[in-house]
């Protein structure tokens, strides 16, 4: 009868955590994915487009992108918005893009991509990263822009805000943006890094009290790859964070190369010591022959209307092409 008896209770244990585990909310891929694609064959986007930043606001959605081309390399990536009524179908800026690389000899003479979007007092901040020197040194750095609409930015005249390392350091090869959240009077941003000797990708942290002048955190790097064999290998970047009020929601890229990522989730009570979900990749590439059957990465999340709502890139190459949809029911 106890042997029996611990029988049964093996199955019910068996059975509930497998209950419980069916009850964790997933990502499900929007069915008419991708939702916005390339220009023409004429266009400043005519190829890739992806590394977006979506923000809800009066009522619609907004977007700013990455756009270029991989082939022609007089093509530089900018910067484009586009704006939509249910974050499904979206309508390009006409005066796209909007913001452009720097003339020659700036700190963004080369290109600039991955636009991060906050709204503060009915003014429109960017933080953005800039590249100097063609086909040179991945001399990325971090820069910010003001705009009144969203479509007319102005550069700061201090930029680059965020700068690499120094020698010896975890990034001191190159930074990207990754994301900026304001909590009460503190600007959290969180951008990822590499050193010029091991290739490995990492998040780091720093705080500001404007926006501009930052202080890197000395727990840095704050999120690092699990190494060869896990599905992150030695790359994790691009995050994009939403705080509830308690918890901070990093959703972050991780792969075994540029471009050829999946996605992972992280949490955190204070934005800097990160929990990773057991559950990762929480999203990944597609079927063979789909439109993300290569990668899914460079996301941005919100929360609206009792959903997680994410726009990210997808590729059936090892290119950004498209930008595709998915949601998750809110706990």
């Amino acid at each position: 009868m106890k042997k029996l008896t611990s029988v049964l209770l093996f199955f019910i244990l068996l059975l509930y955590g497998c209950s419980k585990k069916d009850d964790i909310p997933e990502w499900t891929k929007y069915a008419g994915n991708p939702v916005m694609e390339p220009g023409s064959s004429t266009s400043w986007d005519k190829e890739t487009i992806g590394f977006g930043s979506v923000v809800y606001y009066n009522n619609k959605y907004h977007m700013w992108y990455t756009g270029g081309s991989t082939s022609d390399l007089a093509y530089r990536w900018r910067i484009g918005h586009a704006t939509s009524d249910d974050g499904i179908t979206w309508t390009k800026d006409v005066i796209n893009p909007v913001l452009v690389e720097g003339t020659t000899g700036s700190w963004d003479e080369d290109i600039v991509h991955i636009p991060k979007i906050m709204i503060s007092n009915n003014i429109f901040h960017m933080w953005y990263t800039g590249h100097k020197g063609r086909n040179a040194n991945r001399n990325f750095q971090i820069g910010h822009a003001t705009s009144p609409d969203g479509t007319t930015w102005t550069k700061d005249v201090n930029n680059p805000v965020l700068t690499v390392g120094s020698a010896g350091t975890w990034e001191n090869s190159w930074i990207n943006i990754g994301d900026v959240v304001l909590t009460g009077t503190k600007y959290h941003l969180w951008y990822s890094g590499c050193d010029t000797l091991s290739g490995w990708v990492k998040i780091g942290h720093a705080t500001s009290t404007d926006g501009l002048t930052w202080i890197k955190d000395p727990a840095n790097p704050v999120l690092v790859a699990e190494g060869s064999g896990s599905w992150e290998n030695k790359r994790v970047e691009l995050p994009s964070v939403v705080f509830n009020g308690t918890i901070y929601h990093m959703w972050y890229s991780g792969g075994s190369a540029p471009f050829r990522w999946k996605i992972g989730h992280a949490t955190s009570t204070d934005g800097i010591n990160w929990t990773k979900d057991p559950e990762n990749p929480v999203l990944s590439p597609g079927p063979s022959g789909t439109w993300d059957s290569y990668s899914v990465a460079g996301m941005s999340v919100l929360e609206n209307s009792g959903k997680y709502k994410m726009w990210y890139f997808g590729s059936k190459l090892s290119v950004a092409t498209c930008i595709g949809y998915a949601e998750m029911p809110h706990n």
